[in-house]
């Protein structure tokens, strides 16, 4: 992949993070005053505003891994391991194009 074919891959990531962000941030509270009376509702309520927040969170973080992305291919780090300085994958950044780490890297810290 070329420079431009990369950001408009992570930027693609970037614009899906931000759509799951602001999608669950409408859902992520958990209203008391309005919820259900009876309780078995009530805690299905709960559950889903906190599985919402969960999704919210972990967009966030892909969100600024994304976005590290880009400082990383325009200082030209892009596609380099952090840990030992080998290339990662075509494959995997196109999967993932946050991926700081190599496979095997990413399978040590895990």
């Amino acid at each position: 992949m070329n420079i431009t074919q990369i950001k408009n891959n992570i930027n693609k990531g970037i614009a899906e993070s931000e759509e799951i962000i602001s999608k669950m941030s409408e859902f992520e509270t958990f209203d008391k005053e309005n919820s259900s009376k009876n309780p078995e509702d009530r805690a299905q309520e709960m559950q889903a505003a906190e599985s919402n927040t969960a999704v919210k969170n972990q967009a966030v973080l892909r969100l600024n891994k994304l976005k590290l992305s880009l400082k990383r291919v325009d200082a030209g780090d892009y596609g380099y391991c952090i840990d030992c300085d080998e290339d990662i994958s075509p494959k995997r950044l196109e999967a993932q194009p946050e991926a700081d780490r190599c496979t095997p890297c990413q399978s040590d810290t895990e």
